[in-house]
């Protein structure tokens, strides 16, 4: 990372912001012990870092309360966590929503745009289904060019979608992934989807008791890819690993 052009980052299951408070920690220490600024592009950078580069959307409202108390307790100055579903690119406005509500849909639909952010890192739910049998799940369905003739779709999937709409290209993606995804026969259509719209920098295999504490029993990799640059780009190597603790 050129710290003097820190990336926008997101993260749009961002429970109570863990991974970016851990950007936030590891830009403002990247700043403080460069020593080629002069204290007055120091605390430049960090202003633009706290106010500008961190971004987080999480569903549940009591949970992007704390995020934001959490985000707040460390050091950000105006942070961009919104309460709202991560997955859908057009939030609508209810006439029984209060002003602040209405305003905070405004500003997300202002903050996360398309083709604008250089990182993401992420950890979204596994066991979560959209089904089209639902009015609401089915319109978020239908936004997604990889879901819009399904029925039902793992919002894992969704996700790996919608973030590919939202990363600028030759942006990375780190991601938790549920190993039915990565090697499972029913998801060849999505490992094709993948390497035709990224290039796979690195997977690295988690214990299977990785989530143990969080209840899920599954086993997990974390998925590392970067959003081509063109059309044409072709697959290199892939750096691999598993770890066993």
């Amino acid at each position: 990372v050129d710290i003097k052009k820190p990336p926008k980052v997101l993260d749009a299951c961002c429970g109570t912001a863990g991974f970016l408070i851990e950007v936030m920690a590891y830009l403002t220490g990247r700043l403080r012990n460069d020593t080629r600024l002069t204290d007055v592009e120091r605390e430049k950078i960090r202003t633009k870092i706290c106010n500008e580069c961190l971004y987080g959307i999480e569903a549940n409202e009591r949970v992007a309360r704390i995020a934001r108390i959490n985000m707040y307790l460390h050091g950000d100055g105006g942070s961009h966590i919104f309460h709202g579903d991560g997955l859908d690119i057009d939030p609508q406005i209810s006439p029984d929503m209060s002003p602040e509500q209405k305003i905070e849909i405004e500003e997300f639909r202002e903050g996360i745009t398309d083709n604008s952010f250089n990182l993401i890192l992420t950890n979204p739910p596994f066991s979560m289904n959209y089904s089209a049998s639902n009015e609401d799940e089915k319109r978020i369905l239908k936004q997604h060019k990889l879901t819009e003739n399904a029925s039902t779709a793992k919002s894992s999937i969704l996700f790996l979608n919608r973030y590919l709409e939202l990363l600028a290209d030759g942006g990375e993606m780190l991601i938790v992934l549920d190993d039915t995804v990565i090697n499972g026969k029913t998801y060849e259509d999505v490992r094709s989807w993948l390497l035709e719209n990224f290039v796979v920098l690195g997977v690295h295999s988690l214990p299977f008791n990785a989530f143990f504490k969080a209840k899920a029993n599954i086993k997990t990799s974390i998925l590392h890819l970067r959003k081509k640059m063109e059309p044409s780009e072709q697959q290199s190597c892939v750096f691999m690993s598993i770890s066993n603790n």
